[in-house]
């Protein structure tokens, strides 16, 4: 993956205050066939095939860009769902982390996005509805950033834009996962939080069960 970014021309320039050559991989999924994962900071989406070999998918910052004259936003939250990937973004510091979530097809041709007004998306999940959930890791107008271990949330967002906060005060979430067994799982105090204090919570959500990705 080091030697792929190094020799990437991608959208974020070199001189970007987190530009980071080697990249800050986050996020691991198994679909199509292949992994595929994102490096937040560059914004560049890949396909790795079981052969070892990485080809790009999507360049997001750029895809992004073409549509709103931005695109660096932090692409921190990966899932497939059904044919298309979803994408979350953490948001960016000078912007109090305002997030959204992008869909993407699964040959990159398109990245549309379907959700905003969210805050620090660090995992993206759906239920057998068809509904999607996002997972929060901190709110607007948190000082310093990431300092409030009370503001994470796992929130459903409706078709008609209606938000609805399922669990609240969540210290410091990292990741959401819809689990086979219809329960959402999200891992609690990923940072921040004392030694031995990280922890795994099961949700189960009355009449929305969650559907597994893989």
């Amino acid at each position: 993956l080091s030697t792929f970014l190094r020799g990437l021309n991608d959208t974020k320039s070199p001189l970007d205050g987190d530009y980071e050559p080697d990249g800050t991989w986050f996020n691991l999924v198994r679909a199509f066939g292949a992994f595929y994962s994102t490096e937040p900071n560059r914004g560049t989406f890949v396909r790795m095939d079981d052969d070892g070999s990485v080809t790009l998918v999507a360049d997001l910052i750029g895809a992004v860009r073409a549509q709103d004259g931005d695109g660096d936003y932090t692409y921190s939250a990966l899932v497939r769902h059904g044919d298309h990937f979803y994408v979350g973004t953490l948001g960016r510091i000078d912007r109090d982390f305002a997030a959204s979530i992008y869909r993407v097809a699964r040959d990159g041709s398109s990245v549309t996005r379907v959700v905003s007004g969210l805050h620090g998306v660090v995992g993206v999940a759906f239920d057998a509805l068809g509904r999607t959930y996002a997972l929060e890791t901190t709110a607007s107008g948190v000082a310093p950033p990431f300092s409030d271990p009370t503001v994470g949330r796992l929130l459903r967002l409706d078709a008609d834009g209606a938000v609805t906060p399922l669990v609240t005060g969540l210290a410091f979430p990292t990741a959401l996962l819809a689990g086979r067994d219809g329960s959402f799982y999200v891992s609690n105090c990923g940072y921040h939080c004392r030694d031995g204090a990280g922890e795994v919570l099961r949700i189960t959500v009355p009449g929305a069960a969650a559907v597994a990705a893989d």
